[in-house]
């Protein structure tokens, strides 16, 4: 059974994240923001409120969702690939 690695939804505070984005883009820096793992399907507009947060914030060429990662062989490759984890 696969089970998504790094679900994304308001209890883990994905927000929290683009907040430390949106301040190291304003110090001049070019933060590439990664989540690994993907949105909860639900009733509530969890991807809809990210996204529209990520455009509010100025974010949206720095930020990547990886969606659904299925097998350990792909969430270490993805991690291989991440410089900072917060």
């Amino acid at each position: 059974m696969h089970r998504p690695f790094g679900s994304i939804y308001p209890g883990k505070q994905p927000n929290a994240l683009l907040h430390i984005g949106a301040i190291l883009k304003a110090r001049g820096l070019k933060p590439l923001i990664v989540y690994i793992g993907s949105f909860i399907r639900a009733t509530d507009n969890v991807e809809e409120e990210f996204y529209a947060r990520v455009t509010e914030l100025d974010l949206t060429d720095d930020v990547i969702v990886s969606g659904f990662v299925a097998s350990d062989h792909e969430v270490f490759g993805l991690f291989s690939e991440i410089d900072a984890f917060c």
